[in-house]
């Protein structure tokens, strides 16, 4: 949710559509560290924060595979 309103998403894909990008690989949002802070006894600062479903990654594909390759890492 941080960059992923339709307002960002034009921005971004309008931006990357001047400077001539040809892919865009979408790196959805994880918790894969969150054991490496609890390991070294700190507080996980995005614990609240949910990754994206499907469907939503889905959606934000849709703004730039008219122009790019798009690739969901």
């Amino acid at each position: 949710g941080f960059n992923t309103d339709s307002r960002s998403l034009v921005a971004l894909r309008d931006c990357m559509r001047e400077v001539g990008a040809q892919t865009v690989d979408l790196l959805p949002f994880h918790r894969l560290g969150s054991g490496k802070y609890e390991a070294m006894g700190l507080s996980y600062p995005y614990r609240a924060v949910k990754p994206l479903g499907k469907a939503r990654l889905a959606r934000i594909k849709e703004y730039f595979s008219p122009y790019f390759t798009v690739k969901i890492e």
